[in-house]
């Protein structure tokens, strides 16, 4: 207030944050709009991947809650293996796979960076496979990280639960099956590639930003 002069509003993304701010704050605290998410699949793409010629690199970028991990042991590190075969990496925290494990510290195989370390750009370049498997009682996940990886040209790993959400976007999986598919995808470039391109078909359709630049329109003065 004191650098522009005027009072900030906050602008919800959605009408159910809408919801849970205005139970705290008063009504002209708030947007008449909501801005909802979006992704820009041009300026998240990264082309340097290049499948058989080292390590599989799998990972992800989900913030760390119980319901965005497997909900075993067996099953964390049959999707996240800890043997050295793949190289592991992880952004947005991993407090909740220590939990799980019981160990006081991660493989030695993965590499972790706290959640603001890097761009989700940055981050997505290093990844050949987005691997993603949350708990199977969380219920509804936030798309935006898997859409994201589908916009970098990262092939995405799901569970077979998620199909009916991203389609032919994504392979899907338990994650007792991580590593054949993995293994499989990696020595068939055309395959991969094939995958990639349905990825970032189905980020261009659902990246919100036509609903993104309407809400803009009508939240900024012409």
């Amino acid at each position: 207030e004191q650098l522009f002069g005027r009072r900030p509003v906050w602008v919800p993304r959605d009408p159910e944050t809408r919801g849970r701010l205005a139970r705290g704050l008063n009504g002209d605290a708030l947007a008449t709009a909501d801005l909802p998410p979006a992704i820009d699949p041009a300026r998240l793409y990264s082309s340097g991947r290049r499948p058989g010629r080292s390590r599989p690199v799998i990972g992800r970028h989900v913030p760390d809650r119980t319901g965005s991990w497997p909900a075993t042991p067996e099953d964390l590190l049959a999707a996240y293996p800890d043997d050295g075969r793949f190289d592991v990496r992880i952004m947005g925290g991993a407090a909740t796979p220590g939990r799980l494990l019981g160990r006081a510290h991660l493989p030695a195989s993965w590499v972790t960076y706290p959640g603001d370390r890097q761009s989700d750009r940055a981050f997505l370049a290093q990844l050949d496979y987005f691997v993603y498997f949350p708990h199977p009682e969380a219920g509804e996940q936030d798309p935006w990280p898997t859409l994201q990886a589908m916009a970098a040209g990262c092939v995405v790993v799901l569970p077979p639960v998620l199909e009916t959400t991203f389609a032919d976007g994504a392979v899907y999986v338990e994650p007792a099956g991580v590593r054949d598919l993995v293994d499989r995808l990696h020595h068939s470039p055309q395959e991969y590639a094939d995958q990639q391109r349905r990825g970032r078909q189905l980020a261009e359709q659902r990246s919100g930003l036509p609903e993104f630049r309407d809400a803009l329109g009508h939240l900024l003065p012409s």
